[in-house]
């Protein structure tokens, strides 16, 4: 589990394609994710992981057909504190897409597509990462 959890952390602190820095280098913080509770404007980051392992794939605004087909995707809502210069992933989501449907689910409210042991591989990434930006803020 720690493997994968480290390896999520490097793709979300990656500023390289398919990272979440550099994808949210590219979005507009306070645009369609609003704001936080406290002011702080947000970004949607989309991402792509596997549902049986909690292994983040890509983050990215538009995968390829392979990647949709073979993964599930899912949005984190991240803040951005524009003095301390530290982002915080707020909350994520699973959308699962059912024949002519399309559902916005709380990741880890449950879902019967992600079992518990990704769910908990995700949660402690976010955490990680979380820890992290408050560390180097």
């Amino acid at each position: 589990m720690e493997h994968l959890i480290n390896k999520n952390l490097e793709l979300m602190k990656s500023e390289e394609d398919g990272g979440m820095e550099i994808l949210l280098h590219k979005e507009s913080f306070g645009g369609n994710a609003g704001h936080a509770l406290d002011g702080r404007p947000c970004a949607g980051a989309n991402f792509y992981f596997d549902d049986k392992t909690g292994e983040f794939i890509t983050f990215t605004n538009k995968a390829p057909e392979n990647i949709r087909q073979l993964y599930i995707k899912g949005v984190f809502i991240v803040a951005k504190d524009q003095q301390k210069r530290e982002k915080e992933v707020l909350s994520s989501y699973v959308i699962k897409v059912k024949p002519n449907l399309l559902e916005k689910l709380e990741l880890l409210a449950g879902t019967e597509q992600v079992n518990n042991y990704a769910k908990e591989v995700m949660q402690r990434s976010v955490e990680l990462y979380n820890a992290l930006q408050k560390k180097n803020a």
